[in-house]
């Protein structure tokens, strides 16, 4: 009964223990400081938020002037309630789906900054005026918080916009599903601004984006938008957390094998290998076996340093994703 209650006792200081090294690790991961936050936020300017059409050659406009202004008024209210940029893009030129997401993430920069936060919407229209065998390639760009906002629901806003297909714009023609197109971009400013208003959980800390692009991850951390190198603070607690439970196991392992093997083994006598009425030593002589030797080398006075560099994208940190229709 007695072994039972020390191996009992020993349990559980063990685990107590374990609980002090993982509160310790927790304290350590939430204050270790994060690296440079390149997160811009949003400067207030609504007028920025704007809706543009694609002029390309001698093509005419999809929408006139009083429908532009009537969709940049919306865009703008859009803007003020969620406090980010937001531009609808209205392509005439045909680009491929890599084309497209990098033409929007670089607008979206030249317009708004890097990473700022806000949304940039990409409508193609160029089977408006090209083959119909062709599928259009809508996309989203988000920055900043916006990220954060619709990485889980871009296929969702696309769905709920419900544009016309392509393959109908370029056989009817556009007059024929011009209010489906109007619908279609007013219904993005809702979905928008209804996904927006999500943002006490994502500053729970526990969503975050990783772009392989840039290297960088985007988070909330102590109510704060951060684009920066570091990990978030709650993955690296993880990360500790798993190395100490594993190391903890490692060494269980390690004291029951130990146990083991020391408790089903006797410790025999020496004596036993010794008779000592047959055996009398008269002279004893130490003689060495080995010679060891140790060289050192000098150092000299010069050294020489490599050092590898990896490019990284010359934009901000993006997310979003891309629709065919």
């Amino acid at each position: 009964m007695s072994e039972r209650s020390e191996n009992i006792k020993l349990a559980l200081i063990t685990v107590f223990l374990f609980c002090l090294v993982l509160a310790a690790s927790y304290t350590v991961s939430m204050r270790l400081p994060l690296k440079e936050n390149f997160a811009k936020g949003f400067d207030k300017d609504y007028t920025k938020s704007i809706f543009i059409e694609e002029k390309w050659r001698d093509q005419e406009l999809l929408f006139s002037q009083e429908e532009q202004d009537e969709f940049t008024e919306a865009i703008r209210e859009a803007s003020e309630d969620l406090n980010m940029n937001i531009a609808v893009y209205c392509g005439h030129i045909r680009r491929d789906k890599v084309e497209t997401q990098r033409f929007a993430d670089y607008e979206y920069d030249k317009r708004f900054g890097k990473d700022t936060d806000g949304v940039f919407l990409y409508l193609d229209f160029s089977n408006v005026f090209y083959s119909s065998s062709y599928l259009s390639y809508d996309y989203i760009s988000t920055s900043g918080k916006a990220i954060l906002y619709y990485k889980s629901y871009i296929e969702d806003i696309f769905k709920g916009m419900n544009m016309p297909k392509s393959y109908d714009l370029h056989i009817d023609g556009f007059e024929a599903h011009r209010e489906g197109v109007k619908n279609a971009i007013y219904s993005f400013l809702r979905e928008i601004k209804s996904l927006g208003k999500n943002e006490n959980t994502l500053m729970s800390g526990l969503s975050y984006f990783y772009s392989k692009d840039t290297k960088k991850y985007v988070y909330y951390f102590k109510d704060s938008l951060y684009i920066t190198d570091s990990r978030p603070p709650y993955y690296r607690f993880i990360i500790l957390a798993v190395s100490e439970l594993l190391g903890l196991l490692v060494a269980f392992c390690f004291w029951l094998k130990i146990n083991k093997d020391y408790s089903s083994v006797s410790s025999p006598s020496p004596s036993i290998y010794i008779d000592r009425n047959c055996i009398k030593f008269n002279k004893k002589k130490d003689e060495f076996l080995r010679k060891t030797e140790r060289r050192v080398k000098q150092g000299s006075s010069s050294s020489s340093h490599s050092g590898g560099s990896r490019s990284q994208s010359s934009g901000g940190t993006h997310g979003g994703g891309g629709y065919h229709r």
